[in-house]
């Protein structure tokens, strides 16, 4: 291996990975508001305050993780309500 790709094979795999990532999120959003035939950024704030909720309760244990999740979906399902 040449020594500059010896020294950053990590980076080049993490930037490749990152970079498929973003393709499928990029996919999904453009079939999701193809079929639609709408821009609804609705489902955005849901995630984030999902995500926020979880991510403030979780503490690093397994007890915590679960809480986060359940908190997580919860927010997510009055989200939802009508």
């Amino acid at each position: 291996m040449p020594g500059w790709l010896d020294g950053n094979v990590v980076s080049v795999v993490d930037g490749i990975a990152f970079g498929l990532l973003l393709f499928t999120i990029a996919v999904g959003l453009s079939l999701v508001f193809g079929m639609m035939d709408v821009l609804n950024l609705a489902h955005g704030t849901l995630y984030l305050a999902g995500a926020y909720i979880a991510y403030t309760l979780s503490d690093g244990s397994v007890s915590g993780l679960l809480l986060a999740l359940t908190a997580g979906a919860l927010a997510g399902a009055l989200g939802e309500r009508p």
